[in-house]
């Protein structure tokens, strides 16, 4: 979860994102849950799951993980050639 950032903070977090070290940042905060609400202060909230658009101007929004609601198959490792 990120509190109110500054452009300058948000360029230094996109380059952490992508390494995967965002954890670190001085405004980042990491926790468990299998469930957030996020409400928008002001403004409307662009939402996207997967690379799918949820909605463009959402206000309040929950997000939960829902128990044996998902397969993950992985098949046997081939030797690479």
């Amino acid at each position: 979860m990120a509190g109110k950032l500054t452009r300058r903070d948000m360029m230094a977090l996109i380059v952490r994102y992508t390494k995967g070290t965002q954890e670190g940042h001085r405004k980042i905060e990491t926790g468990r849950s299998s469930r957030y609400a996020i409400s928008a202060p002001e403004g409307g909230l662009v939402v996207h799951a997967d690379g799918e658009t949820i909605c463009t101007n959402g206000t309040d929004i929950l997000a939960e993980c829902l128990p044996s609601r998902i397969s993950i198959l992985c098949g046997e490792e081939r030797p690479v050639a």
